[in-house]
């Protein structure tokens, strides 16, 4: 490995893959001056080191960090582009958030020793790149055998034995991560060991809630996320979404909001009870909110926006009371005070309508507690309700979705004051220009130029790319299209990293 090596930003997610001179992240390093120090110290642990240098060969990279010896975490010792950590205590929460908004605003690959293999995967979610393959000789003296969850069993046999057993698992450890990355599956791996090991669990639960990966998520993807324990609760896609969805606007025409429970199926609209609510509410000039966890409110015209399109999360029936808060915060942000809530909703997702109404909202019930909401009574008793309350003069909320959709990505409704057709999935100027799609995959806001030309019009901050320098706005998170002005021409980019989370000469942005 050269004092500078060629990096490649591959794919982006909460952690990256990067290559560097053509050795793919997560990738082990050796840190040779604290092996050599190691064969002077202890001896046996010194033959241990000299065998894994041997068994390493060419596969390693290898590090003379400057300074040598010990350091602190914020005292990170250097070898060229690459930034060495040490993590050899179990870390403060706290200090190791503070310690990750670091990491990931070094512009660095960033290498950390750790002697607890469980932190490995929690470490490169995230955001570091090389990992200390002496954790093999320590787990080899000690009599153990590292398993491809991170965990470790005890063996008897010899130290040597086990150092070439532990170097070839670790290899195929990491491995594992770079697929879990690329599959989306990496954080449901990085809970499970978390579920095993209590430290690891509250690292991450205060990285989560202080939003310490938020900005570096991939929001556009198109992979399941599974919600499977309390740990998901404020996973950084989880709270993106909560984030952003409170900036929804509801259409002009809706003068009241029914509150419905989600569906297995996703999209839900897809879903037979949601099929026949819809039958009776389009009649209606009336919005829909999806009540779920840990999401919150789904608005219908983001259903098919990540995640909420691709979430799925353990039903037990039991509603918490911070689950239904943050219902009800949320559709306090969503709907006007004045407005009328009406609640279509059974068992716990009942919940949030009694809350509301707690809170001053005028709801309306319309499906007992032990009722299925598509039960013919209950559409019977929605229809009479809505009768009752609203003319029957129904608007399309299909037609609102890319203009939901760009205030949820953008911040703003770029389509506000523009004569457009929507079909679905393209939305297309008067004179037939193709502007904006929603793909069916993320269901987030493609562009083609004419679009990009509206984004800026309509006060998109750009991405500004100018003498190779490029600018990323706040907003923007990885996987998003973007309006980009290249050297003073509109196009339209992909992010695939925010700039100040990749070392230099990397590529940040695609541009289409």
């Amino acid at each position: 490995m050269s004092s500078a090596p060629e990096v490649r930003v591959r794919r982006c997610d909460c952690a990256r893959v990067l290559e560097l001179d053509g050795t793919t992240t997560p990738a082990p390093f050796l840190h040779l001056p604290r092996l050599e120090s190691l064969s002077r110290l202890e001896p046996e642990a010194g033959e241990l080191a000299t065998e894994l240098l041997e068994l390493a060969g060419s596969e390693c990279v290898r590090l003379r960090p400057s300074p040598p010896g010990n350091w602190a975490p914020s005292r990170p010792a250097r070898d060229g582009p690459i930034v060495h950590y040490s993590l050899e205590r179990t870390p403060d929460p706290e200090e190791l958030v503070g310690l990750v908004r670091e990491v990931r605003e070094s512009g660095s690959v960033r290498a950390v020793t750790v002697l607890d293999p469980e932190w490995i995967p929690l470490l490169y979610y995230l955001g570091f790149d090389l990992f200390d393959a002496l954790v093999c000789v320590h787990l080899s003296l000690r009599g153990e055998v590292l398993l491809e969850d991170f965990a470790t069993e005890e063996r008897e046999d010899e130290p040597s034995e086990l150092l070439r057993e532990n170097w070839h698992r670790f290899q195929v450890a990491l491995e594992r991560l770079e697929r879990l990355l690329r599959s989306g599956e990496l954080r449901e791996f990085v809970e499970s060991v978390a579920a095993r090991n209590p430290r690891v669990a509250e690292v991450l639960r205060v990285c989560d809630r202080e939003r310490a990966l938020t900005r570096h998520v991939n929001m556009a993807r198109d992979s399941e996320i599974r919600c499977s324990t309390d740990l998901s609760f404020d996973r950084p896609e989880v709270s993106e979404w909560v984030r952003r969805v409170t900036r929804y606007r509801p259409p002009e025409w809706a003068e009241a909001f029914v509150l419905l429970p989600c569906t297995a199926r996703k999209p839900y609209s897809q879903s037979p009870m949601h099929r026949r609510v819809s039958r009776i509410t389009r009649e209606f000039p009336v919005d829909e909110l999806i009540i779920t966890s840990p999401l919150g409110i789904v608005p219908r015209a983001l259903e098919r926006t990540f995640p909420a399109a691709h979430y799925d999360v353990r039903v037990t029936g039991e509603w918490s009371e911070e689950e239904v808060e943050r219902v009800a915060n949320l559709v306090e942000r969503i709907v006007p005070e004045s407005a009328v809530l009406v609640c279509h909703a059974h068992g716990g997702y009942r919940l949030a309508g009694e809350e509301l109404s707690e809170r001053g909202f005028e709801v309306e019930f319309t499906c007992d507690r032990d009722e299925n909401p598509a039960s013919r009574r209950a559409l019977a008793r929605l229809e009479e309700t809505l009768g009752e309350l609203l003319d029957r003069d129904g608007g399309n909320l299909w037609d609102h979705v890319p203009r939901a959709v760009s205030t949820f990505q953008f911040g703003v409704d770029v389509l506000e004051g523009v004569e457009y057709r929507f079909d679905g999935q393209h939305v297309r100027s008067s004179d037939g220009e193709r502007l904006l799609t929603v793909p069916p995959t993320t269901g987030l806001l493609a562009l083609s130029e004419p679009g990009a030309r509206v984004c800026l019009r309509a006060g998109v901050d750009p991405v500004r790319v100018e003498e190779g320098d490029v600018e990323v706005p706040e907003e923007a998170r990885p996987g998003f299209q973007w309006p980009a002005v290249v050297e003073g021409e509109v196009k339209v980019c992909r992010l695939l990293v925010r700039p100040e989370d990749v070392p230099p000469g990397a590529q940040v942005i695609e541009l289409r």
